[in-house]
């Protein structure tokens, strides 16, 4: 995975502006990415 795209995953779970279902929903697209 490149860098640039696991720091866009990083940014947006860290990103307050976000709601806890969507950071679920990035957080869940991340383990799918990176396992």
């Amino acid at each position: 995975m490149p860098e640039w795209r696991a720091a866009m995953v990083v940014e947006i779970l860290l990103s307050e502006d976000n709601g806890l279902e969507c950071r679920n929903g990035v957080a869940a697209m991340a383990m799918e990415i990176l396992y």
